[in-house]
């Protein structure tokens, strides 16, 4: 009898310990659901509460979830899209959105992060930024994609008034140093001297051409001096500018006198095979305007 009551005690000394154990195991289990139950409210109240457009989709692409943003900025609401495709990718913008999804779920990226286009539920176009991260479950699954959708269009905006800008002060700064560049000087009412100075191109010559075509005219001058004493190098190509403003110049009436000619900058010509016919040369600014005055001097006496 006594061993009877010792095994039946052993026994139930057995069974309490283990109640105890599972009790235990039971809180810990509720305490961890009640985690986890926590940290999923705490997540979705971050989703819903974030500015910025985001959904989540499942591996067919298919909406699994939409927060608040995404219906304030899209203007769809989550009853029309959920468990189906949002259709608001503009074709022109299809190819950088579907190799984005094709190298996430091919495992070459887990992240990515691109600029694109969205269609609005009323077909007005936003600019978005979209960043797209792999989701996985517990057991490392991939079971779908979460995307944030920023929207960008008043940056893009700002952005493109900026660069419209610039491109104005680029014209505006431009045209000072052509202005700069290729300055007429009156010297009377008859004479303007153009001083040339660094380097010469086909864009520099045009520039000259344009210059003396809209100002001679207008001051009605009939001797324009070129001087070319600041030009380091004359060439076959500078050579062949300069007989180009000769002809217009010639065209507008006017005579046409090049100073600054160095006796390097002759033989260069003369070897190049560059004549200047009917053009005066001389060698210096000053003669080149003493020989312009002592003409109409001749004239008017």
């Amino acid at each position: 009898m006594t061993t009877d009551n010792s095994v039946l005690h052993e026994q139930i000394s057995t069974l309490t310990g283990q109640i105890a154990d599972l009790e235990t195991r039971l809180s810990a289990a509720q305490a961890t659901e009640k985690t986890l139950r926590e940290e999923a409210d705490r997540f979705r109240a971050l989703l819903e509460s974030s500015p910025e457009s985001i959904v989540v989709y499942d591996n067919e692409g298919k909406a699994l979830y939409i927060n608040p943003a995404f219906e304030r900025i899209f203007g769809w609401s989550r009853e029309a899209l959920l468990g189906k495709r949002i259709d608001f990718v503009p074709p022109e913008n299809l190819p950088e959105t579907q190799e984005g999804i094709r190298r996430l779920f091919s495992g070459a990226d887990v992240y990515t992060s691109f600029e694109s286009r969205r269609f609005t539920s009323d077909k007005q176009l936003i600019d978005v930024h979209v960043d797209a991260a792999l989701v996985f479950t517990a057991d490392g699954t991939k079971s779908g994609m979460i995307v944030t959708l920023r929207d960008i269009t008043k940056r893009k905006k700002l952005e493109s008034e900026q660069q419209r800008l610039n491109e104005e002060l680029m014209q505006i700064q431009n045209n000072m140093l052509l202005e700069l560049s290729t300055p007429l000087i009156p010297i009377s009412n008859e004479i303007v001297v153009m001083p040339l100075i660094g380097s010469i191109d086909a864009r520099r010559i045009q520039q000259v051409i344009d210059k003396l075509a809209h100002e001679i005219p207008i001051m009605r001058a009939r001797v324009a001096i070129l001087d070319i004493t600041g030009v380091p190098i004359v060439d076959t190509h500078i050579a062949s500018g300069l007989i180009q403003v000769t002809q217009v110049l010639r065209l507008l009436g006017a005579q046409v006198i090049i100073t600054g000619v160095r006796p390097e900058v002759a033989q260069t010509m003369v070897t190049i095979g560059v004549t200047l016919e009917n053009v005066v040369t001389v060698s210096t600014l000053q003669a080149g305007i003493a020989h312009a005055m002592q003409r109409f001097d001749q004239h008017t006496h």
